[in-house]
């Protein structure tokens, strides 16, 4: 867990840089941006290792999805939101999309976490 906040926090700053020279975008500006992606990034590191702990006790992947789903929403939300307050995206964008893609994320997670109570293998011995 420890080798992996480092690695998570260096590509932000990576990310950064590559904005800053690709875009112009003032690294200013980036600060917040970036620490709320890298942010979510460590939160989601930390909760899949709890994740993992119990999957190897009840072999259940239910919980991973679940997981998995609400980072893959937060993250995208993110960077729609940022991506159309650094001027990448238009407005326009975020506000078209946000709800649809919010409502499809939380159906292709449920899909799966149902999909993964039917489906449960034998636990370790």
């Amino acid at each position: 867990m420890c080798q992996g906040a480092p690695l998570i926090i260096g590509l932000g700053i990576v990310a950064a840089f590559v904005l800053r020279t690709s875009l112009g975008v003032p690294l200013a500006k980036l600060v917040l941006p970036i620490t709320v992606v890298v942010g979510i990034q460590l939160v989601f590191h930390v909760s899949m290792f709890a994740v993992r702990q119990r999957y190897r006790r009840t072999r259940d992947l239910r919980t991973g999805v679940l997981v998995t789903g609400i980072y893959g929403l937060c993250i995208v939300l993110a960077g729609m939101y940022y991506a159309s307050q650094l001027g990448i995206a238009s407005a326009r964008t975020f506000e078209e999309n946000y709800v649809g893609f919010s409502v499809y994320a939380g159906v292709v997670t449920c899909i799966a976490a149902v999909t993964f109570s039917f489906l449960k293998p034998k636990p370790n011995s």
